[in-house]
């Protein structure tokens, strides 16, 4: 990949010395690298957000954190059970289904479960389908491991009042038949990138989203501005 982009930035006439690559990834030399700022003027961090607030503390220079936090998929009562079945794995941490749409919670279970994911869930989900009942941590922050929560909502207002709380503001979406639930829901979740009827994902097409208020959306070199983009699939 270096060499591609040394030669791409050689044919366009520029030094190729730009873009350099450094094969020490030990913790030592990123200790050093994150506190030289005579050096360099942005650090940008993979990773989970738990590692990315960690080298936030120890860094003396300035961060852009992409994606991080948990994502979510409210599926509505306007949803096709068909749609709803096929983007319940596509990235969301945490999956809000409104009660009118609760029967498909049995198919959405077997179906994670038959992928290896873990399904927890509110005291509803875990009476309705007989998982363990998922603790407050389990709605927080990044999921590290193959579980997804789910919860049954009562109303779109519900759902994003979850989102609000929970949510990393990257990636959210929502499954809907209903195009004035979509706009509302697209209007009222505070995320870099809504997805409407499609895969919730923060690297959407491969693109880094940043859901930071200075630099919002794909990580470019044009994106220095507060921007917000609604995905319908």
């Amino acid at each position: 990949l270096i060499s591609i982009i040394t030669s791409a930035l050689r044919d366009a006439g520029l030094p190729d010395f730009c873009v350099q690559n450094v094969d020490d990834v030990s913790d030592e030399t990123t200790e050093r690298f994150i506190t030289l700022d005579n050096y360099f003027d942005l650090l940008l961090p993979g990773g989970d957000a738990a590692f990315a607030r960690d080298i936030q503390r120890r860094a003396s220079i300035a961060m852009l954190i992409i994606g991080g936090g948990r994502s979510h998929l409210y599926i509505d009562s306007a949803a096709k059970e068909k749609t709803a079945l096929m983007l319940a794995r596509s990235g969301a941490d945490t999956l809000l289904v409104h009660r009118d749409a609760a029967l498909v919670l049995a198919k959405i279970k077997k179906r994670l479960e038959d992928e290896g994911v873990t399904v927890v869930g509110c005291a509803k989900v875990s009476r309705l389908l007989g998982v363990p009942q998922a603790k407050e941590d389990d709605w927080q922050g990044d999921n590290l491991v193959d579980t997804v929560t789910v919860k049954i909502v009562g109303s779109m207002e519900e759902a994003t009042e979850h989102i609000a709380r929970y949510s990393g503001h990257t990636a959210d979406g929502i499954v809907t038949d209903n195009d004035h639930t979509a706009e509302a829901f697209s209007r009222q979740v505070d995320s870099a990138l809504i997805c409407v009827n499609a895969p919730v994902a923060a690297d959407y097409i491969g693109i880094g989203f940043s859901s930071q208020k200075n630099t919002r959306g794909p990580i470019t070199l044009e994106s220095l501005t507060n921007i917000k983009y609604t995905v319908t699939g």
